[in-house]
């Protein structure tokens, strides 16, 4: 419910400033030796290229970190 929630938020806000679709992305690890990861949900911005990150849960907020703090 936590990451509907948050769609709902940011496709109320993304409404106001643009008249695009709203273009969301899960990044998974649909192949990988650990099954159990939790997707991390992002939408992209109305405003260029960029991507916010509306959703991230338990050890994957480690991975965004390193992205968004240590540029990997």
């Amino acid at each position: 419910m936590e990451a509907i929630d948050e769609i709902e938020n940011f496709e109320k806000a993304f409404a106001k400033v643009s008249d695009k679709d709203l273009e969301l992305s899960l990044i998974i690890d649909s192949d990988g030796k650990e099954k159990k990861k939790d997707p991390i949900l992002l939408a992209h911005s109305p405003f260029g290229r960029w991507w916010y990150v509306l959703g991230v849960w338990d050890r994957e907020v480690l991975y965004v970190d390193d992205i968004i703090y240590n540029g990997k």
